[in-house]
């Protein structure tokens, strides 16, 4: 699986729907031993909060995670779009 991007309705925000979501991907982070390439990136552009990037690995091993949260495929975000939440430092050199 390649990269895709999950956006959280006004709802989802409500229903705190983020902070499960991430929650989720940083157990199977955890449980996986915490792996570089693994990870999350959020919307760094103030019009679009509830925008969660997901690297491909983290795509590959949680691919129900992110079909339950509609995830749909994109390219790789810049680093003008998004800002690492869950992963390594050097893996913010998997944005394009």
């Amino acid at each position: 699986m390649g990269w895709h991007k999950i956006e959280l309705s006004a709802e989802q925000k409500e229903n705190n729907e983020s902070e499960k979501l991430t929650k989720s991907f940083d157990e199977r982070w955890i449980a996986l031993g915490a792996p570089k390439g693994f990870a999350l990136f959020h919307s760094s552009i103030p019009s679009v909060p509830s925008l969660i990037y997901v690297s491909p690995l983290a795509s590959s091993n949680c691919e129900l995670l992110v079909k339950s949260y509609n995830g749909s495929p994109c390219s790789a975000p810049t680093s003008f779009e998004a800002s690492l939440y869950l992963g390594h430092d050097e893996d913010k050199k998997l944005l394009a």
